[in-house]
C-alpha cells in the first residue's frame, strides 16, 4: 500500500507530497489536477513493471491515452524535461523514484532516465497481477451483449480501463470464494448471499439498489463472454442481455467486481464511481468503496458527487472504516496555474477538519438562492 508520492513536473503539478492512507477522496472544480493526480499513479505502475533494462514508457496504451510528451509537461517548460514520480510502500521503508524525460514536444513516450534501482522497482511493485492494481476510468463500457476474452492465465486477467472485460472476470472466477473475508456481505434485506464471487456481486448489486441474478456464459470456441441478468421484483422476468438494461449497471458492476477480488496491499483506482447512479446508489458505492479500503486494499477514487462524499462519513460513522483511513483532497490552481491542495480529515466528533469554498456546497448554495425567491 503506497504511503506517500511526490510528483514534480508533470502538467500543473510544479512539486506536490502526499501522505495517503487506504482511502484517497481527489475533489474540486473540472480542470484543477485530479485526473492529473491519478494520471502520475498510472505512470508510476507503468514505469515500475519496467526493469533497469528498460528504456521508455509510451504515454498511450491500455490504461491511458495521454498524447504527446509536450501534452503532458507544464506549459513553462523547455525541453528536455523531467517529470520526476517517487512513492514509498508502507510494506518498504525505502523510497523508489522513476525520473521520466520528455526530450520533444511530438514524443508518443517517455524516456526513463537510467537509474540502478530500476529492477529493485520492479520487484517491490505490490500492485501485479489481477486484484493488484485496477484502473477504472470514467468513461466506462456501456451495456454489451458480449465481450472478448483476454488470452492469458486467469491470475494475469484484467479488468481493462473501461471494465470492457468485467464478463470474462466474472465467468473466470463464477463460483471461486472470495478471499476477502471482511467484504463478504452475508446477508442483503434478509436475503443470504454465499460467499463465492458471483454471488458476493450480486448481494453488493443488490445493496447499490439493483435486484438482479448475474449469469456468466463463456465459450472457447468464439472467444467471447456474456453476462445475462434476472430481475428479482419481477414475477414474469426472463434473462436479459445488459443492453436491455440501463447504464447504471454497466457502470457500477466493474466497481463491485473489482473491488471483491482486490488483494490486500493492492489499489483500485476509480474515476466518478457515481456516473449513471440513483442519488441512494451514490452514498451506497461510497459505503463500498470506504468499507473496502478499511480490509487493507487502497483506493484512490475522484469524484464530484456529495452522495458518494456523505456514504464515506456515514461509513466512519457506523465504523466501517476509521477515521484515520480516510483523506479528501480538495484540488484547485493558483493565479500561476500550478496546482494547490488541501488536505481535509475526519475528526473524532465526525465533522470534517475543514469545509473550503467550492467543497460539495452547491447544494447549500442553490438552496439560499431559492430561499432568497421565496420559492416554495
Amino acid at each position: 500500500m503506497i504511503r506517500e508520492i511526490s510528483v514534480k513536473g508533470y502538467k500543473c503539478f510544479k512539486d506536490v507530497t502526499l501522505t495517503v492512507p487506504g482511502l484517497v477522496v481527489l475533489t474540486g472544480v473540472n480542470g484543477v489536477g485530479k485526473s492529473a493526480f491519478i494520471q502520475t499513479l498510472l505512470l508510476a505502475w507503468e514505469s515500475g513493471k519496467i526493469g533497469a533494462g528498460g528504456k521508455i514508457v509510451p504515454l498511450n496504451g491500455q490504461i491511458f491515452e495521454l498524447g504527446c510528451a509536450g501534452e503532458v509537461v507544464p506549459h513553462y517548460s523547455n525541453f528536455p524535461h523531467i517529470i520526476d514520480i517517487s512513492w514509498r510502500f508502507s510494506e518498504a521503508p525505502e523510497i523508489f523514484r522513476r525520473q521520466l524525460e520528455a526530450n520533444r514536444y511530438e514524443d508518443r513516450f517517455l524516456n526513463i532516465v537510467p537509474d540502478e534501482n530500476g529492477d529493485k522497482i520492479q520487484n517491490n511493485v505490490a500492485w501485479s497481477g489481477l486484484g493488484g492494481f485496477t484502473f477504472l476510468a470514467a468513461e466506462r463500457s456501456g451495456p454489451l451483449r458480449f465481450s472478448n476474452r483476454q488470452s492469458m492465465n486467469k491470475e494475469s486477467l484484467s479488468f481493462g480501463s473501461k471494465g470492457e472485460f468485467c464478463a470474462d472476470i466474472i465467468s473466470s472466477y463464477d463460483s471461486t470464494t472470495i478471499p476477502n473475508k471482511e467484504i463478504i456481505l452475508e446477508y442483503v434485506d434478509g436475503l443470504r448471499y454465499p460467499s463465492t464471487y458471483s454471488k458476493q456481486i450480486e448481494a453488493w448489486m443488490h445493496e447499490l439498489g439493483f435486484s438482479i441474478q448475474i449469469r456468466s456464459e463463456s465459450t472457447s470456441v468464439t472467444d467471447i463472454a456474456a453476462l445475462k441478468f434476472f430481475d428479482e421484483r419481477s414475477p414474469d422476468s426472463e434473462w436479459i442481455s445488459p443492453v436491455h438494461t440501463g447504464f447504471g449497471i454497466s457502470y457500477s458492476l466493474p466497481i463491485i467486481a473489482a473491488g471483491l477480488i482486490a488483494r490486500r496491499g493492492g489499489a483500485l483506482i476509480v474515476e466518478s464511481p457515481e456516473a449513471h447512479l440513483h442519488p441512494a446508489a451514490q452514498s451506497k458505492m461510497g459505503r463500498f468503496l470506504a468499507r473496502l479500503a478499511s480490509t487493507g486494499v487502497q483506493v484512490f477514487m475522484e469524484t464530484h458527487s456529495d452522495h458518494v462524499l456523505n456514504g464515506i462519513r456515514l461509513a466512519a460513522i457506523k465504523e466501517e472504516i476509521e477515521k484515520k483511513d480516510i483523506l479528501f483532497v480538495a484540488f484547485d490552481k493558483g493565479e500561476d496555474g500550478t496546482m494547490q491542495k488541501q488536505e481535509i480529515h475526519v475528526k473524532e466528533d465526525n465533522s470534517l477538519s475543514s469545509w473550503p469554498e467550492g467543497f460539495f456546497d452547491q447544494m447549500q448554495s442553490d438552496l439560499g438562492e431559492i430561499a432568497s425567491h421565496r420559492v416554495f
